[in-house]
């Protein structure tokens, strides 16, 4: 299989849980309405997509993405035995394990040939913190703003002079590492287009405008990672909700935008994630708690627009009340490997591809 270079993927955490089920609403459904009977968006407000779906009425840019065919929803996603816990649901996600393994590696260097790796300096980048998440592993860089890393790189001494401590040798080659990474990133940063007009004043979409930025340079890279913070929603949802879908919204409208203005547009994948969906039943704070399986959300100029996968049904939840997943996640990750990148991806071998490539 050949490897598709110059294809990059830019994955947008929704950090905290989003609640999938007033994001993509399934509006005409009667259980929806009885177990949200506050939450729930109703068919006046929806942005509807077709005759039973709809998005939250925050989505405007988004809805406007699905209608030019370039938007994947990606319905029920999960896996078995699903785990609750914010910090070991994310792990699950960002390694592509199932949930008895634990595994250091984001599933992005698990997927990736070691010597397709080290033609990237670096692989990836993370913006807007978290950790490296699904690049872990992968030969990828950290990044708040250029300058910060500059300023911090310009301090370091380039050795070249091999070492017979193994273990200084290791740290040694680490900071070439790093400092071949900033000097292709600084390249880069220097030719970069700016998209103000498109991501607006909004300061959490500062990180997006940055990717987008870089990638627009023309920089090799695999992936790039994003955190938009703020979705564990437990109490009085309704407005904050909005807001972050608004953000989100922003985000997606204004990077499209930057893309296409670029002409990378359909080299760009874009990928939503989250460590879970919430509960289908409101709460007695007007809120949703932690839950399973949820909707993801797939776009790109090379994307087949339309839905994936099924919903999870209202009237067959499990016993503790919550949607019973239909789409293992893993099958959104082969998709990204083989139809993508062109890799033949071993860890997710027996998870079928989705095909919205």
């Amino acid at each position: 299989r050949t490897a598709r270079r110059g294809r990059v993927v830019v994955f947008v955490e929704l950090n905290g849980g989003n609640d999938g089920l007033n994001t993509v609403v399934p509006y005409t459904d009667p259980l929806y309405r009885a177990l949200r009977p506050s939450l729930g968006i109703g068919s006046k407000e929806v942005l509807a997509l077709d005759g039973d779906t709809g998005l939250h009425p925050s989505l405007k840019r988004t809805a406007k993405i699905w209608e030019s065919g370039e938007m994947a929803i990606l319905e029920g996603l999960g896996y078995p035995d699903p785990n609750r816990s914010h910090f070991r649901s994310i792990e699950i996600w960002e390694s592509g394990s199932s949930a008895e393994q634990y595994v250091r590696d984001g599933w992005v260097a698990r997927v990736t040939p070691p010597d397709k790796l080290s033609g990237y300096t670096p692989a990836g980048l993370t913006v807007g913190g978290g950790g490296e998440g699904p690049l872990a592993g992968a030969r990828s860089l950290e990044l708040e703003e250029p300058e910060r890393l500059f300023k911090m790189t310009r301090r370091l001494t380039r050795h070249t002079s091999p070492s017979t401590n193994p273990a200084l040798q290791h740290v040694l080659q680490t900071q070439r590492e790093l400092l071949d990474a900033a000097d292709t990133l600084g390249q880069h940063i220097e030719r970069a287009p700016k998209f103000d007009g498109q991501f607006g004043k909004n300061r959490q979409l500062r990180p997006l405008e940055l990717a987008a930025e870089v990638i627009a340079s023309g920089m090799p890279l695999l992936a790039v990672k994003i955190r938009l913070p703020g979705f564990d929603t437990h109490v009085n949802q309704a407005r904050p909700h909005a807001r972050l879908l608004e953000t989100l919204d922003a985000g997606l409208g204004g990077f499209r935008d930057a893309m296409k203005s670029a002409g990378i547009w359909d080299d760009v994948l874009v990928v939503t994630y989250s460590e879970f969906g919430r509960r289908p039943r409101e709460n007695g704070g007007g809120g949703t708690d932690h839950g399973t399986a949820a909707p993801h959300l797939v776009m790109g100029g090379a994307v087949k627009g339309g839905r994936y996968g099924a919903r999870p049904a209202l009237d067959a939840l499990d016993d503790n009340g919550d949607l019973r997943f239909t789409t293992d996640f893993r099958r959104l990750y082969r998709t990204v490997a083989t139809d993508w990148w062109g890799f033949d991806a071993s860890p997710f071998a027996d998870f079928r591809p989705l095909g919205f490539v």
